[in-house]
């Protein structure tokens, strides 16, 4: 069937590609750092180390492939430039390498995000007008532009996932655990719009796109064709842990900034990435 480069791997999402890819008889090549931890995928690919903000790391693990498939990104960072270091001038150094290494690569397929878009209260399709507003959203957005302008040398695919859930998920996770508490925090009244992909799914759409020669420069949106309140989704997983009587926590904005504004402060002084900022209560609010 060929070879796979793929970035990100150890991740959640990477986690359920590589299962995928060998399932449908991919041999699977990954591109780890040295301190990653790579426990779940020995003896089922092949390793090849170095980090996609590293030009020169890269030249060796796209030689051979017929397929990359770029996974790889930070969701937090101190500052913009964070973000742009990995997700944007990332994906171009894994892009030119691909290029002066191995032109002939059957496809590039570089795995973004709907942040990239922009909140609506609707759904919206991937031609319309992209306006991030996070600086996550941005970085995404900036290396699709690239991606785009530069069709006519690689056969390049975008997928954007929207809010990615499933077996081994961790950022749900404390979501999870408050309402099997019994607690649910809701943000204007649980009525914000969420798109949802469940990782299963998410992970087929990738390795379609990868395969199928109508997706050649082409951009999709990953996700399920409902588009839910985010108080619909913990019924769900109300129902789902069993639980009878949920006490229900309505957080005004005003308050959420005021958190945003402690927890940011908080990052700064420890020099760590904040959980929860002005950003995330932005994209919350205007979805």
């Amino acid at each position: 069937m060929g070879k796979v480069l793929l970035t990100g791997a150890t991740g959640f999402i990477g986690n359920h590609l590589v299962d995928l890819l060998r399932s449908e008889g991919f041999d699977v090549r990954c591109l780890v750092r040295k301190t990653s931890n790579i426990s779940n995928l020995v003896g089922k690919v092949e390793f090849v180390y170095g980090e996609v903000t590293s030009p020169e790391s890269l030249e060796e693990a796209v030689r051979g492939v017929d397929y990359v498939v770029h996974l790889a990104g930070v969701v937090k960072a101190l500052n913009s430039e964070g973000y742009y270091k990995v997700n944007t001038q990332g994906t171009i150094n894994l892009f030119n390498a691909t290029l002066k290494n191995n032109p002939s690569v059957k496809r590039f397929v570089f795995v973004s995000s709907q942040a990239a878009s922009r909140p609506s209260e609707i759904p919206i399709s991937e031609v319309e007008p992209s306006a991030p507003v996070t600086s996550y959203g941005k970085s995404k957005l900036e290396a699709e532009r690239f991606l785009n302008q530069n069709l006519d040398k690689l056969p390049i695919t975008i997928i954007r996932p929207s809010a990615v859930y499933g077996p081994g998920d961790k950022e749900f996770l404390p979501v999870y655990q408050m309402i099997s508490k019994g607690i649910e925090v809701l943000v204007k009244g649980g009525r914000t719009k969420v798109s949802f992909v469940y990782v299963k799914d998410l992970v087929r759409s990738i390795y379609l796109a990868m395969i199928s020669e109508k997706t050649v420069g082409k951009t999709y949106f990953s996700c399920h064709p409902e588009v839910v309140q985010l108080m619909d989704f913990y019924r769900a997983i109300e129902e789902a842990l069993g639980k009878k009587f949920v006490l229900r926590i309505r957080v005004p904005v005003p308050i959420m900034y005021f958190a945003a504004a402690i927890n940011t402060g908080i990052a700064k002084l420890l020099r760590t990435p904040a959980m929860f900022n002005f950003e995330k209560v932005n994209e919350l609010t205007n979805s």
